[in-house]
């Protein structure tokens, strides 16, 4: 069995990073890079317009957006990493799940994001694949599933996902993959984890 675990919210509690990258520190560099001021509005006008959305995950495009240079955006993304945590389950839980599954993860996340979290929270050794917006496409399209099933030589019946978003699990679910949603940033195993085999 393959099991798919989405990143952001069912592996990590990046709650605070993501509130401090994208509410202070992109307007933040934006007005600096720019000599404007009052960013943070305009960026708050484009996270609500844009949530959701594949953009949404990209710095780069509220960076352009914004009408600042994107050349320092990867010292952008490191910049407040420590706040993202891998949630007190993940490793010991990850660990013991792949001594018998394969593992796998799905991110809307872009690659150099994905890479500096995983890296950061030493999360990716667990995992075959990470498959990215970038290299795998958006969750949120069933495209982006049939790419992941297809690189993993898997059927979806052999495949079982975890996420905390409820429009990506009914994406997978329609693709005949066995999903589960679980509570965004869990400090408990979830029952559904807690029921795998290992």
């Amino acid at each position: 069995m393959i099991i798919v675990f989405d990143m952001d919210g069912t592996l990590l509690d990046n709650e605070r990073y993501e509130e401090q990258f994208w509410m202070k520190d992109v307007p933040e560099y934006a007005a600096h890079a720019t000599g404007k001021a009052r960013l943070k509005a305009r960026m708050r006008m484009l996270v609500k317009k844009h949530a959701g959305k594949p953009d949404w995950y990209r710095p780069e495009f509220f960076l352009r957006e914004l009408g600042a240079p994107k050349a320092g955006v990867r010292a952008l993304v490191r910049k407040n990493i420590g706040l993202v945590k891998p949630l007190p389950w993940a490793h010991k839980t990850l660990a013991k799940l792949r001594r018998a599954h394969e593992l796998v993860l799905l991110t809307n996340s872009v690659d150099y994001v994905a890479e500096e979290k995983l890296k950061h929270t030493k999360l990716r050794k667990y995992f075959s694949r990470v498959f990215t917006l970038d290299s795998a496409g958006f969750k949120g399209e069933r495209t982006t599933f049939k790419k992941v099933l297809r690189a993993v030589r898997a059927k979806p019946v052999d495949c079982v996902f975890f996420t905390d978003v409820a429009f990506e699990a009914k994406v997978a679910r329609s693709l005949g993959i066995k999903t589960h949603v679980v509570r965004s940033f869990s400090k408990t195993l979830p029952p559904a984890l807690r029921r795998m085999p290992g």
